[in-house]
């Protein structure tokens, strides 16, 4: 009885004891800062409170132990196990899983002086932009290689918030992805529209309803997505808005509902009919979303099969509006191992210049995107960074997203919105830019493996580039270089 009453307790008491220590540290803080008018000793008095405070008490009635069982249990981990225990069912957490499970950090862009190569001069112009389905009979142009990743219109998404991302992506010159809700707002603004053939159930679904799909830039069949894999979701319909109900067609107390399957694609063969008649169909370059797993090449071989024209690969690391905990913690492969295996496998069949690889999960920085550029990807799909700077100058309206949000929450002023989108995209690619010009490249497309090294072997192997540790073979032949190159000093001249 007495551990069930310290556990059911503890997060009341890591927070007791949390303020607590917060209190100390601004009293302390205080003495110090006015250390001459009270004295050393009140330093030490409280100090020494403190101590006797913490110390003389057993473990049981101390706050040390519910310090020790938040960092037994992790906090989070603390909150949601009593979550589970009030709820008894399956909760949904928003912007995916907290762990950080691709390596990205461990991998450095290497910058040139004078060999290999010289940087790239200041008025040399770098080439950003890329071609998504190049052999489509349409296909989709893009001045830079970051595109909007798929976020439906629906429970935390307002129609302000698609126009505005589809404006500033626009202004950047790049693409947004419909997500599993086609807008027509969202289109009207959009300049480049990838729309989503969804999984969605309602009847104004790409899947029910094909007339949006005329209107595309480029198609996505969506399998699947990072953070949720191909967990059939529903969002209950207390949580439905009128707006939500009216643009997906549900009825009234229908709930919105997400199919783990796309409807007649009950076989690989299926599916390759599927994409052939799309092809068929449409002009424009027709591609696949899937969350990244262990069978990613199995996937791969039926999708050349059906002869896409871009893959979308979603890592673990991604985000959703609200996805069960466990699948987006404990479920497919990190965006890093799953660029890596993709570009490998393209690569093996010869078809790395034909198919547009999409990289998409956590790609929250220039650095990140940069990287999953080098390792193979062609262009990088981001969302939750656009979703953040949308309330840049407008952090009062922004609300905290989580499941059955209701879209209204989300207001704010489109046109300024968009700008600050833009932004932010723009801030990105100069980032980018420098990077390319420190490793003496001229594009974007030009940075591989060549331009990174690992700082673990682990890495190393999986990204298939040299450990920093290692001395590269450029240098190792450097007495070889010299001697054809008459430029150069001889070796003793050089020594001396």
């Amino acid at each position: 009885m007495g551990g069930g009453r310290h556990v059911t307790l503890a997060f009341a008491v890591v927070a007791a004891a949390t303020g607590a220590l917060v209190a100390t540290a601004i009293l302390l803080a205080l003495v110090v800062a006015f250390r001459a008018q009270m004295g050393l000793w009140l330093l030490q008095r409280l100090v020494g409170r403190l101590l006797r405070f913490i110390t003389n008490k057993a473990y049981p009635d101390n706050l040390f132990g519910a310090l020790n069982l938040s960092r037994h249990l992790g906090l989070q981990n603390l909150v949601e196990t009593m979550m589970r225990a009030n709820q008894g069912t399956v909760f949904r957490r928003p912007w995916g899983s907290p762990r950080g499970i691709s390596p990205w950090e461990q991998l450095m862009f290497q910058p040139v002086y004078l060999r290999p190569r010289l940087p790239t001069p200041n008025d040399v112009q770098i080439a950003t932009g890329v071609t998504i389905g190049p052999l489509a009979e349409r296909p989709l142009q893009l001045k830079i290689p970051i595109l909007i990743a798929g976020m439906a219109f629906g429970g935390a998404i307002t129609t302000e918030v698609k126009v505005a991302w589809a404006k500033g992506a626009n202004l950047a010159g790049t693409a947004i992805n419909s997500g599993e809700t086609y807008l027509p707002a969202e289109r009207a603004a959009a300049e480049r529209l990838i729309v989503q053939y969804s999984r969605g159930l309602w009847s104004h679904s790409t899947m029910n309803d094909p007339s949006p799909l005329g209107k595309a830039d480029a198609i996505e069949v969506q399998l699947g997505q990072g953070a949720e894999a191909s967990a059939p979701i529903a969002t209950a319909p207390q949580f439905v808005s009128g707006r939500m109900r009216s643009v997906l067609g549900l009825d009234p107390g229908e709930a919105e509902k997400v199919s783990s399957r796309l409807r007649k694609v009950d076989t690989p063969r299926d599916f390759v009919r599927l994409v052939r008649d799309l092809k068929a169909r449409y002009p424009v370059p027709v591609g696949v979303k899937v969350g990244a797993g262990d069978h990613l090449e199995l996937d791969l071989d039926v999708f050349l099969e059906a002869g896409v024209d871009f893959v979308t690969v979603d890592g673990a690391d991604g985000g959703s509006h609200g996805s069960p905990t466990t699948i987006s913690d404990d479920v497919g492969l990190p965006t890093l191992h799953a660029v890596c295996r993709a570009d490998r496998y393209l690569r093996a069949c010869g078809l790395r210049d034909r198919v547009t690889l999409i990289a998409a999960g956590q790609l929250t920085t220039p650095g990140r995107c940069l990287k999953a550029l080098a390792l193979g990807a062609d262009v990088a799909g981001v969302g939750t960074a656009p979703a953040i700077a949308l309330f840049a100058d407008q952090a009062a309206r922004m609300p905290v997203l989580h499941p059955g949000r209701p879209a209204w929450t989300w207001q704010l002023d489109p046109d300024l919105a968009a700008q600050k989108v833009a932004n932010y995209l723009a801030s990105c690619m100069q980032d980018i830019e420098y990077v390319v010009r420190v490793l003496g490249k001229t594009s974007v497309a030009a940075v591989g493996r060549e331009d990174l090294v690992a700082l673990s072997r682990d890495v190393a192997e999986i990204a298939g580039v040299r450990l920093a540790w290692e001395r590269p073979v450029a240098d190792m032949l450097k007495d070889i270089v010299y001697a054809v190159d008459e430029t150069m000093p001889a070796r003793e001249e050089r020594i001396h």
